[in-house]
C-alpha cells in the first residue's frame, strides 16, 4: 500500500499504521486459508451436475476500489461465502468480508494519506446459466442487499469526508464465472459492484461507491 504523507499528517499515522499492520498480517493468512481450502475440495466429494438441495461454501480474495466524492483508495478484500440452491440454478448467498484500501492526494504540493477500511454482510440470490453436464464454464449473475461497516480518514485541507465512521444498508451486483477445473475443483473468478450512502463528519451524506475483481474458491456438497 502507498504510505506518502505530508508534514501535517505525522501526528496522525500511527492508528492508522496498525490498522495496515494488521491488513497486510491478514492477507497471507487468507492465502493460507485458500491453500488449505484448496486441498480440502480436492480430496472432497462433490456433485458433477450442480443442482436444487445443493449447499456450498468458500472463501474468496480480491482487489477492491472505493470511490467517495473525487476521492479513492485502493487495496485487499477477503472473505467467505454460504450458498444454497433453493432452485434449479438459482442461488441464495451470504457473504461476509473485510477490505484494507489507501491512496494519498495531493494538495499545493503536498500529499496526504487516504484509507478506508470496511466490513460488509451481504445476503442475495445468484442465477446460473449455461449449466449442460458437459459443460466446464458456468455464467452467473445476481445481486442483494448489504450492511456495511465502515471507517474513513480522508483528512486533508479542503476535504469535506475527513474522518468518518459508522454502519449503512447498501447493495450490491455480481457478475462472473463458474470454471470446472475437476469433479472437485471449481476456480471462480467474479466482478462485484456495490453502493453505500455514508453521512460524513460534517453532517453531509455521501454515495461510496466500490468495485473489485475477486477470486473464489468453493466447495460443494
Amino acid at each position: 500500500m502507498m504510505l506518502i504523507a505530508g508534514s501535517s499528517r505525522g501526528t496522525r499515522r500511527e492508528p492508522w499504521s496498525k490498522t495496515r499492520l494488521h491488513a497486510r498480517r491478514a492477507v497471507p493468512a487468507a492465502i493460507v486459508l485458500a491453500l488449505v481450502l484448496l486441498l480440502a475440495v480436492m480430496l472432497s466429494p462433490a456433485p458433477a451436475q450442480a443442482k436444487k438441495g445443493d449447499r456450498r461454501s468458500g472463501m474468496f480474495l480480491g482487489s477492491t476500489r472505493y470511490l467517495v466524492g473525487e476521492d479513492q483508495t485502493y487495496g485487499t478484500t477477503f472473505g467467505v461465502l454460504l450458498g444454497y440452491e433453493f432452485i434449479d440454478n438459482l442461488e441464495l448467498r451470504a457473504t461476509g468480508s473485510y477490505a484494507a484500501t489507501s491512496g494519498t492526494k495531493n494538495v499545493d504540493g503536498v500529499d496526504y494519506d487516504l484509507n478506508m477500511n470496511t466490513t460488509i454482510f451481504r445476503l442475495g440470490l445468484t442465477g446460473y446459466f449455461n449449466r449442460h453436464p458437459s459443460s466446464a464454464i458456468y455464467f452467473f449473475a445476481g445481486g442483494g442487499v448489504g450492511y456495511m461497516n465502515y471507517k474513513i480518514d480522508y483528512t486533508y485541507p479542503t476535504s469535506t469526508v475527513n474522518e468518518s465512521s459508522g454502519s449503512v444498508p447498501g447493495g450490491y451486483l455480481h457478475m462472473g464465472m463458474d470454471l470446472i477445473m475437476t469433479r472437485n475443483l471449481t476456480i471462480i473468478p467474479m466482478y462485484e459492484y456495490q453502493g453505500y450512502r455514508i453521512t460524513t463528519e460534517s453532517g453531509e451524506e455521501m454515495n461510496v461507491y466500490s468495485t473489485g475483481f475477486v477470486i473464489s474458491i468453493r466447495l460443494s456438497g
